[in-house]
């Protein structure tokens, strides 16, 4: 089987995860899963409800409620899942616009699949000082596989979109490394780079890539690649809720909203006001466009 998921802990991405099924359901209509943490079950039980989004609720109790334990659950949550099925993680922060079949073939040849973002590269500043940060986590995490990362350029990664199978090898040392770098910034991001050298030779790893068309930062994007062929946008650290920060992103995320609770989609309207995230609030205080379906 082939199946998305989805993992809300806290409640503050609950619109976000309402507008990205909203966009997932209009390119895929197979299996959606959403791991909940007990106190955004409320939120996800109104998605629950309505049918145009048709979800499954797996309620998921974390190792550890502390900080950064989210990165370390994304893990966890693909091996918890029936062998053999074909497995597809989306942030809550994300907007689907294309079909997802190409990243689920590359999920049932190779076993397990990252998306590099935008096209950013090992190379580069930001990436290459947050891997070579692990280097503080020896021997948890051996220097050896950290240097391996840098003996060729490679794209660089961001696990807000990747997929498996439950019984691909990657899991459990992806884990292991995140849970040792777990007091660090976006730890799984991090270390899902040292799987690169070890399981891509191996046939067991897949990359996708296309200039980061399945994991595209709205002002981030290439140069090379069009708005409108990006399948996947990814509006991280808030981007979508922050115009100082992302304006474009904003405008992109803002259609969505306004179609979903135009839509009134998962019952957002009864409960968009409840969400904890002063973004969010800040943006229900602008005038609301509401949109028809021809729009």
């Amino acid at each position: 089987m082939r199946r998305a998921i989805y993992l809300l802990s806290g409640p503050s991405h609950a619109a976000n995860l309402a507008c990205s099924l909203a966009t997932l359901r209009q390119h895929y209509d197979g299996q959606v899963d959403v791991f909940t943490w007990e106190e955004s079950l409320p939120f996800v039980q109104r998605m629950y409800d309505d049918p145009r989004l048709g979800i499954d609720i797996i309620c998921w109790q974390p190792e550890q409620q502390k900080h950064n334990e989210t990165f370390c659950d994304k893990t966890r949550l693909i091996p918890s899942l029936p062998h053999g099925d074909a497995v597809l993680f989306l942030d809550a922060d994300t907007t689907i616009h294309g079909a997802l079949n190409p990243l689920f073939d590359l999920i049932e040849r190779y076993g397990y699949l990252a998306t590099q973002f935008c096209d950013w590269t090992t190379e580069g500043r930001i990436t290459g000082g947050r891997i070579k940060s692990l280097y503080q986590f020896h021997p948890g995490i051996d220097a050896k596989l950290i240097d391996a990362v840098f003996t060729m350029r490679r794209p660089s990664l961001n696990s807000g979109i990747f997929g498996g199978v439950p019984e691909s090898p990657c899991h459990d040392p992806w884990y292991r490394w995140t849970v040792a770098a777990r007091n660090t910034h976006i730890p799984d991001e991090k270390t899902q780079h040292l799987l690169l050298p070890i399981y891509a030779p191996l046939g067991q790893m897949a990359t996708a890539t296309d200039l980061g068309k399945w994991n595209c930062s709205p002002h981030l994007r290439s140069a090379n690649l069009s708005e409108s062929d990006v399948a996947i946008f990814h509006f991280h650290g808030d981007s979508h809720l922050r115009p100082d920060k992302s304006p474009r992103g904003c405008a992109l995320w803002r259609l969505v909203f306004d179609y979903c609770l135009t839509e009134n989609l998962g019952g957002i309207t009864d409960w968009v006001s409840n969400v904890p995230n002063k973004y969010l609030k800040r943006l229900l205080q602008e005038p609301f466009h509401a949109m028809s379906n021809k729009d």
